[in-house]
């Protein structure tokens, strides 16, 4: 199935101020805040200093070990109710920042610092079919204003289960697209198909030897990778 390739413009959206800021939220786990985080949570400022740096105004919203499936932020075990924690997060988000672009990054975390559904396991028909309903509901959520999405087609992961579960969502991410107006893919898998290698072929270290996490190299290629994706005519170097 070949990906339906759409971009973002810098014009004003409908409502807003003449010469407004263009507004980019991320969202998501720990592969998105490497990327686009803050200087408390990550190594590397590339993405949101590049993007505030060209008159963009951005904020990461999200923590390490989350996923689309997630109901609270502890163990407690007391679910949150009807919404899934982001699917609330992100109408909240929406409905006070009005951002005009989201970059959204879930490689398929689950049952680490929350409980889950206890009917749905990880890796199951059932999961990704429950996973692939909240990333359409996430989606319709992010766009109620008019917004524009882009979501991360997971990269490689040393753990068989981890990469199943990665390619699956992903595989979830793609369907999702193809069906649905203003959203569209940035495709990490393809910079870093290979979890075994930590240097890619100019010798930059783009991986952690965990083969989850990016270096702070690979969070530069990452950064570079969606911002190009995400608006043509920046062109980011990699140093």
């Amino acid at each position: 199935m070949a990906l339906k390739h759409w971009y973002t413009t810098t014009n004003v959206r409908a409502g807003r101020l003449a010469g407004a800021k263009t507004r980019v939220t991320i969202f998501g786990d720990s592969l998105a805040q490497a990327i686009f985080g803050t200087p408390a949570n990550h190594d590397s400022l590339f993405g949101d200093l590049i993007i505030n740096n060209l008159g963009y105004d951005s904020v990461f919203v999200g923590f390490v070990a989350t996923g689309l499936l997630d109901f609270n932020s502890d163990t407690s075990g007391t679910f949150a109710g009807p919404l899934h924690r982001w699917c609330k997060i992100v109408d909240s988000h929406v409905k006070t920042y009005d951002p005009d672009v989201l970059i959204i990054c879930y490689r398929g975390n689950y049952r680490i610092f929350d409980p889950g559904q206890p009917n749905i396991n990880p890796n199951t028909t059932q999961f990704y079919t429950a996973w692939q309903n909240e990333a359409i509901h996430f989606n319709t959520l992010a766009q109620q204003n008019g917004a524009q999405t882009f979501w991360l087609i997971g990269p490689s992961m040393l753990d068989p289960t981890e990469d199943a579960m990665t390619r699956g969502v992903s595989s979830g991410y793609i369907q999702m697209v193809e069906s649905m107006e203003n959203t569209g893919t940035v495709n990490a898998y393809r910079w870093l198909p290979d979890p075994w290698a930590l240097y890619n072929c100019e010798g930059i270290k783009v991986r952690n030897i965990d083969g989850i996490h990016f270096s702070a190299g690979g969070a530069n290629l990452m950064a570079s990778v969606c911002l190009d994706r995400v608006v043509p005519s920046w062109k980011i170097l990699v140093p």
